[in-house]
């Protein structure tokens, strides 16, 4: 199989596939690796469930057995009291057993007979968890019955014993068949806590090496996908890449005009299929470029015939500049006198502006006057109602002075009244001192208003001035716009005199346009011939419009594209 010829969509997919196929087998590693490690994770803590309960119905069983015990001690202390309880004392029934005993020692036992019921039920649970874990065996089994017979043989005698009050035989059987069958399932948790501690570290163990295993796995896979990677980027470079490559340069080659360069076919995939289709269009565009060759060839010889008669035309155009020149020299001057009217009018502009602002100054001033004078006319009245004041407190004064006369003529204990008045008096008297001040500083301050109005009203007069010398400013410049207007009208006869000598010409130059027809004629058939030529080729609006190039009849080898200055260079 020629790999040069594989398609180039099948190459992605290969490689795609490749990927794909790597990523679900990473994918199904670590979903199998999950799944060891959470089935191991299970036997652990199934495991640990199993010691915890174990342990927990062991310790209720110890707790039962120390309830017992101080239940034996409190029946051994009050076995000689006189003054039992009402529960305390024995009756004998028919069997000879006793139907009560004293209040604490039977709190005592209910106490333990329900630790040992305690330890039942945990045991039955732990019953159910050891069934569920495979690894325990046959230890599980005698764990099981070993407690069972502790449970039915070791301790319901103790119970019967001491509720007979057979403490001789209580004691008898603890460290006789009980101590035995303690002995024997203690023996039993070990063996199965050393046997579940081995599974324990067996799980552990394994998934380390599971670990390393998969660790090792993940390694040589990502150096296999590192090398596979590097070979499929080979693979698409010389596919894919190297071959766009080639077009690209080929494109380059024709975009610069070089239509010499030979181009291959290798292959028959999509790239080859390429190929073929610019091999095809280097062909026709060389054809299209040979035939316009010599259609340019045939252009040329007409080109010559048109030259002749631009010669006559080209005499009669410098007629024509001469006279241009004279209607430039005239336009030359009507624009300088156009700008000197507008820099008049904007000068005047600028002075009516200014003469805007000194009004508005004026107008400003004359407010100023009006505003001050009112500032003056209220400081007089507040003086005049100061003087009121200072009016009405001098006849006050002049009362209270009759008043203390009065008081004066009194003697004695009634001398204290001229002092109260003397105190108005006084209080009066620098009220009118105080009222004294204000007048004085009310006078200051309306002859600095009155001084500040006079100098309003001089600045006043100076604007009014400015105002009528800005007005006589703009009376000059309108004169000199009239002026230059006329000099605009002087030129605009030259520029008419100027047009009449070029219509001449112009008329000249249309008999030398009717002579050039029939060369433009057959111009013009073989521009169509190169237009249909030339129409095979897809240009945008943009460049479809373009301006002629003149051609340079002294190098007969070198052609530029139409609407560019690019040459090509043919070979024959």
């Amino acid at each position: 199989m020629n790999l040069a010829n594989l398609k180039v969509r099948t190459s992605l997919i290969l490689v795609l596939l490749f990927f794909i196929f790597a990523l679900i087998g990473g994918a199904a590693l670590g979903i199998l690796s999950l799944k060891q490690n959470n089935y191991a994770l299970q036997q652990i803590m199934q495991h640990q469930r199993a010691m915890v309960m174990l342990n927990a119905a062991i310790d209720s069983y110890k707790d039962g057995q120390n309830y017992l015990g101080r239940a034996l001690a409190s029946y051994a202390q009050n076995i000689g009291a006189n003054d039992y309880t009402t529960s305390s004392s024995w009756v004998e029934d028919g069997a000879g057993t006793a139907k009560s005993l004293d209040i604490s020692t039977t709190h005592l036992l209910e106490q333990a007979r329900a630790q040992f019921n305690g330890s039942e039920q945990r045991f039955e649970r732990y019953k159910e968890l050891g069934q569920e874990i495979p690894d325990l065996g046959e230890d599980f089994g005698r764990i099981v019955v070993a407690y069972d017979a502790l449970m039915a043989e070791g301790v319901p005698p103790l119970f019967d014993h001491l509720l007979k009050g057979d403490t001789t035989g209580f004691n008898h059987h603890l460290m006789g068949v009980t101590h035995q069958l303690e002995n024997e399932v203690t023996s039993l948790v070990m063996q199965l806590s050393i046997q579940q501690q081995d599974v324990v570290e067996g799980h552990a163990s394994r998934e380390e090496k599971q670990y390393g295993f998969v660790l090792k796995l993940v390694g040589v896979g990502m150096v296999a996908a590192a090398l596979i990677s590097a070979l499929a980027y080979w693979f698409l470079n010389r596919m894919v890449l190297a071959p766009l490559r080639r077009i690209d340069d080929h494109f380059a080659q024709i975009a610069q005009g070089n239509l010499t360069d030979a181009i291959s076919v290798t292959s028959t995939n999509e790239l080859g299929i390429v190929f073929q289709g610019l091999h095809a269009m280097q062909t026709e565009l060389r054809r299209m470029v040979l035939s316009v060759r010599e259609g340019v060839d045939s252009i040329r010889l007409h080109a010559t015939e048109i030259h002749a008669g631009t010669d006559d035309l080209s005499s009669r155009s410098t007629q024509q500049a001469a006279a241009l020149q004279q209607t430039a020299a005239s336009m030359d001057e009507l624009a300088s006198t156009v700008r000197q009217n507008t820099d008049n009018a904007q000068q005047a502009s600028g002075v009516a502006e200014q003469s805007a602002k000194v009004a508005q100054e004026g107008g400003g001033a004359v407010s100023s006057v009006v505003r001050t004078m009112e500032d003056i006319s209220a400081g007089s009245a507040k003086i005049s109602d100061i003087v009121s004041v200072i009016d009405s407190i001098a006849f006050q004064t002049n009362i209270l002075a009759l008043n203390a006369a009065v008081e004066a003529a009194r003697a004695g204990e009634q001398g204290r009244g001229f002092a109260v008045v003397a105190g108005e008096v006084r209080s009066l008297a620098q009220r009118s001192a105080q009222a004294a001040r204000e007048i004085n500083e009310l006078i200051t301050q309306s002859q600095e208003q009155v001084e500040k109005g006079v100098l309003q009203v001089g600045h006043a007069g100076k604007v009014v001035g400015e105002v009528v010398q800005a007005v006589s400013g703009v009376s000059v410049l309108m004169t000199e716009i009239s002026e230059a207007s006329h000099e605009q009208s002087m030129g605009i006869d030259q520029v008419n005199r100027a047009v009449i000598e070029m219509d001449a010409v112009v008329q000249q130059n249309a008999q030398l346009v009717e002579n050039t027809a029939l060369s433009v004629e057959a111009l013009e058939d073989e521009a169509r011939r190169l237009t249909q030529l030339v129409a095979a080729f897809r240009v945008s609006a943009q460049d479809a419009i373009v301006s002629p190039q003149h051609i340079a009849p002294e190098d007969e080898s070198t052609h530029y594209y139409a609407g560019g200055s690019t040459p090509y260079l043919l070979e024959s």
